[in-house]
């Protein structure tokens, strides 16, 4: 009977739909058997609580591989004799990968304890391969589904405890350990809902450690669990879904306790894929053996996007390694279905891009950035990292394998795994459009030093949304604040727009002169256009090549340059009461110096009057290109207006050559707010209308014969994140604070009809150009362009949907006002 189980394992673990493994179980005779299926987590109801997980199968995919960290890193503790609940247990992810996997007990790891170092090395490899996520499924369907499989070397466990452990739901299994991630054990029920269509099955097959074992255990101990849940529908008596797992009651001839599931014994099962066989071209997935380990294979896993590769972009490795951009272990993925298909380890987008060769490849210079910033008397780490836009051995612009999706693009962690996302418009709101829409940034906001009460208050249980709270609303002020006022992401946005935007070559018939006399001569328009946003003329900034900055590990100086100090060396700042005290440095440190890992550079801040540690009060940003910031809407909070505050800071670290640490003072000044805050001007003056015009962009199939020096194509356009094709007229980009930039689509069809037809090409070009440009600011200048209701447009939207509309008219309004001009009231 136990070979009989094992072939029944076998053959679900190589069964790749769903309708084999129906008649897997029919043919067994357990599908139609009530008394063989047993509740998820022992609830009939458990349909709201499984089901309510994470909202994409990426996030849920991801769920699966942390599970198999966790295993592992419980498993290397156990097999040490250390109680993972215990005093004696690492106190962090990091902790226990330095103890565990890099053997070193000193409570200063230094570099250890993180997978960056293991990069270029045997280790990685071998490690990796002990935490798998394999491929199968046909590549000849293009409509086909993905099964994909995660198996780990972990703790396993034995066949009498799946129902508390693997089939459980809510139970404290993880709650007390610190060093791993699961707390709330429902995160791998997450992935049920995109398992295959009507059923979601999901197989789990498991075997414990034998040295974890006790010494008195039973044979079935021993052995290889295994069962495979699955979702039971509505029907006439029950009126939700239920998730329901095999576990028959009579197994082998023995009436079993309920939720008991079936066993067999081998000495070892092949659960992990070949990446390498000897005797065929493909990977083979499940052609290495495994003594001890959990394998989960997920039937027809429903993941949305391109499906052709697992290692391609943006196929799943790069997908994963956003979800988990400091992995705290590596992991091998391999797909089965192409020819010599070796695998390729994921280890975290971040991890990676921390290796200088990667860094050098894919960053922009100066990049990554880092910053400090205050929540809840906590330090959240960010960084942030910027794309080079790469060229392809054409010469054309290529999207960058590391840039995360558009909804992807900033990242909220705890202990390396991402908890939320932000998308694209989130550096849109912050006056980034090009960077947005070229998806040039990807911030890692770290929150893991946040107390363990706020991180509940902040993050929902599944890991992949944030609460709308007091907590979130400090965190997004402090970053919105950093990455709006970063002087060298406001840089980086201008150098991106100017590669767009160019000045244009002196044209016979400028169509600013034609814009710009309309305006002079009808003063009604202007005044119209006035009223709305600022249309502002396009300016493009010079910027000078800097030389280049060679910082110190160690640095020899930190000179307070603002305020600058004065009597005996004390600097002095005044600040309103909703103020920022802003503290700026210049140094020869690295760049890393506060975040590296080995001896890295310590900052902190005292209330000198009541001896307090400030620190936590203050953002910080950098060293970048020698320039250090620190900054602090909240240390004059406690204070009365006209008191005065005497801070000290001190910068140090762990310089085995003797040096006195750099200590500053400075004496801040707290002044009452000219105004309460919120209330509004009550000047009711109308701001003077400006003749300022903003050069539009003409922007040409291509293959066009008219195109000229200045001008830009759709291609090139395409890949700066603005589509066009022959129905788009015009494209606006901007918004904020900041100037709209404008492309006119001179291959537009009712614009290239009308050339055709006309006595002058380039006289027809102009009259385009100009209707659609002062068409194209009159919709700028009435919209909100924040599209905060679901129903409103933004500023962008409205003009590349309302201009596309009115096309075919517009050159005809255009020859009729040429003949006939309006007249426009005085």
């Amino acid at each position: 009977m136990t070979d009989k189980n094992k072939q029944l394992c076998l053959d679900l673990m190589h069964a790749e739909t769903e309708q084999e493994v129906l008649s897997l179980l029919t043919d067994a005779g357990y599908w139609e058997d009530s008394d063989s299926w047993r509740a998820l987590g022992n609830r009939e109801n458990n349909y709201g609580q499984a089901g309510n997980q994470q909202e994409d199968a990426v996030g849920a995919l991801t769920e699966k591989v942390v599970n198999s960290i966790d295993a592992r890193l419980l498993g290397e503790c156990l097999s040490r004799e250390i109680e993972p609940e215990g005093s004696v247990a690492p106190k962090t992810t990091r902790e226990a990968v330095a103890r565990f996997f890099d053997n070193v007990e000193d409570e200063d790891f230094g570099r250890y304890g993180l997978i960056s170092q293991w990069i270029g090395t045997e280790k990685i490899t071998r490690e990796a391969r002990e935490i798998t996520v394999t491929a199968t499924g046909s590549k000849s369907k293009p409509n086909s589904l993905l099964s994909f499989t995660i198996s780990d070397s972990g703790e396993g466990q034995t066949p009498g405890d799946f129902p508390r452990t693997l089939m459980s739901l809510g139970e404290s299994n993880k709650l007390r350990v610190p060093f791993v991630q699961g707390k709330f054990n429902m995160g791998g029920t997450g992935a049920l809902p995109f398992c295959s269509p009507e059923h979601n099955f999901q197989l789990v097959v498991s075997r414990r450690r034998s040295d974890l074992l006790p010494a008195l255990h039973s044979p079935r101990d021993a052995e290889w669990g295994f069962t495979i849940v699955r979702r039971a529908r509505p029907d006439g008596v029950r009126r939700l879904s239920s998730y329901q797992y095999l576990a028959p009651l009579r197994q082998e001839g023995v009436l079993r306790e309920p939720g008991q599931v079936l066993s067999f014994n081998a000495d070892s099962l092949e659960i992990f894929p070949d990446e390498n066989p000897a005797d065929s071209e493909y990977a083979v997935p499940y052609g290495r053996a495994a003594k001890h380990g959990t394998l989960v294979k997920l039937y027809d896993f429903q993941l949305r996007g391109d499906r052709a590769a697992i290692t391609g972009s943006p196929g799943i490795l790069r997908r994963l390694e956003v979800a988990l951009p400091r992995a705290i272990l590596p992991m091998l993925l391999v797909d089965t279905r192409y020819k010599r298909n070796s695998g390729a380890v994921a280890y975290g987008v971040q991890n990676r891009l921390e290796n200088v060769s990667e860094a050098r490849a894919n960053l922009e210079p100066g990049f990554p950035i880092h910053s400090f910033i205050p929540v809840k008397d906590r330090e959240v780490r960010v960084d942030v990292y910027a794309f080079k836009r790469q060229k392809n051995t054409s010469g054309r612009t290529q999207r960058n394998t590391y840039r995360p999706g558009a909804k992807r693009s900033v990242a909220y962690l705890v202990n390396g795994q991402s908890h939320a996302f932000e998308g694209d418009m989130f550096f849109s709101r912050l006056n980034m459009p090009w960077l947005a829409k070229q998806r040039a940034l990807f911030v890692a906001v770290d929150c893991s030093e946040l107390d363990e009460l706020y991180g509940e208050d902040l993050f929902l249980p599944s890991r992949d949304r944030k609460r709308d709270n007091d907590v979130n609303g400090e965190l997004q002020e402090g970053l919105e604040g950093f990455l709006k006022n970063s002087p060298e992401l406001r840089t980086l946005e201008q150098e991106r727009r100017s590669s767009v935007v160019r000045e244009k070559l002196d044209r016979n018939s400028s169509v600013v002169s034609v814009v710009s006399d309309v305006l002079k001569r009808f003063p009604r328009i202007l005044d119209f256009l006035a009223r709305g946003r600022r249309i502002g003329p396009v300016v493009i900034p010079v910027t000078e090549e800097s030389s280049t900055f060679h910082g110190r590990f160690f640095p020899t100086r930190f000179d307070l340059v603002r305020p600058k100090p004065k009597d005996q060396g004390v600097s002095r700042h005044e600040v309103t009461e909703s103020g920022v005290v802003r503290l700026e440095f210049s140094t020869d440190a690295v760049a890393d110096y506060f975040t590296r890992d080995d001896l890295p550079g310590r900052v902190k801040v005292r209330d000198v009057v009541t001896d307090e540690d400030v620190t936590s009060k203050f953002g910080r940003e950098g060293p970048i290109e020698g320039q250090y910031r620190m900054w602090s809407s909240k240390v004059q909070n406690a204070r009365p207006v006209g008191e005065e505050i005497s801070l000290e800071v001190t910068i140090d670290d762990e310089n085995d050559f003797a040096r006195d640490p750099f200590v500053f003072r400075v004496l801040v000044s707290v002044k009452r707010d000219p105004s309460p805050p919120g209330t509004k001007s009550k000047s009711k003056k109308t701001p003077k209308p400006s003749l300022d015009v903003p050069q539009p962009v003409r922007v040409w199939r291509e293959d066009s014969p008219r195109h000229r020096e200045g001008d830009q194509t759709w291609e090139d356009l395409s890949e700066s994140g603005l589509k066009f094709d022959d129905t788009i007229a015009v494209k606006v980009v901007g918004g904020g604070d900041s100037a709209y930039d404008y492309f006119i689509n001179m291959d537009n069809r009712h614009a290239a009809h009308a050339r055709v037809g006309a006595a002058d090409a380039d006289i027809s070009d102009a009259r385009w150009e100009s209707i659609m440009h002062v068409l194209a600011m009159s919709m700028v200048a009435s919209s909100s362009g924040k599209g905060k209701a679901e129903d409103e447009f933004t500023a962008e939207q409205l003009v590349s949907a309302a201009t596309s509309g009115m096309a075919p008219v517009a050159m005809l309004l255009g020859a009729f006002f040429e003949e006939s001009p309006p007249v426009f009231e005085e």
